[in-house]
């Protein structure tokens, strides 16, 4: 069989003890061209952390950060 060419991957960022503030949340990467604000991150549930899941080519080296 073929390996698959991409992944869903979810990335999550724990802001519970961030004292500063925000007005959104956004993972940029070299998957995204370090885009900006094209990927949010939600906290759908309301415990300050932050998630988003991403495709991204399988078997890759990727780089990222968040806030």
């Amino acid at each position: 069989s073929t390996p698959p060419m991409n992944a869903n991957v979810t990335f999550q960022v724990d802001l519970s003890k961030y004292t500063g503030s925000y007005a959104q949340v956004n993972l940029n990467g070299t998957f995204n061209n370090w885009c900006g604000s094209c990927a949010v991150m939600t906290d759908a549930n309301n415990d300050s952390i932050y998630e988003i899941t991403v495709n991204v080519p399988a078997n890759d080296t990727i780089e990222f950060k968040t806030p």
